[in-house]
């Protein structure tokens, strides 16, 4: 007999900044919380469904002057050295 597991862990993470712009974002970029008050794994997930991209956009404000990722580079993958132009935001924690 066979049995198939699937588990899955999962983790909050910060939206701190999009590509796109605040009320149409593309690719978000996010940050998964390490330990408390630091943030550490950061990513940009790939394009957004229609359906997602209203759901975020109603849940990001833009970033003022202090905002904690200024001068941080978002890439578009693990590896990369190609810097996303991005606009920082005032985010909302996700599942994921």
């Amino acid at each position: 007999m066979l049995y198939k597991v699937r588990r899955r862990d999962s983790t909050e993470a910060v939206v701190g900044a999009t590509t796109g712009t605040v009320r149409r974002p593309q690719h978000p970029c996010w940050a998964a919380s390490t330990r408390p008050g630091r943030s550490g794994r950061s990513a940009a997930v790939p394009p957004l469904r229609p359906d997602a991209v209203r759901d975020l956009a109603e849940r990001l404000t833009p970033a003022g002057p202090r905002h904690p990722w200024k001068g941080v580079r978002c890439t578009a993958s693990w590896g990369s050295r190609t810097p996303l132009d991005v606009v920082l935001v005032f985010g909302t924690v996700l599942g994921c």
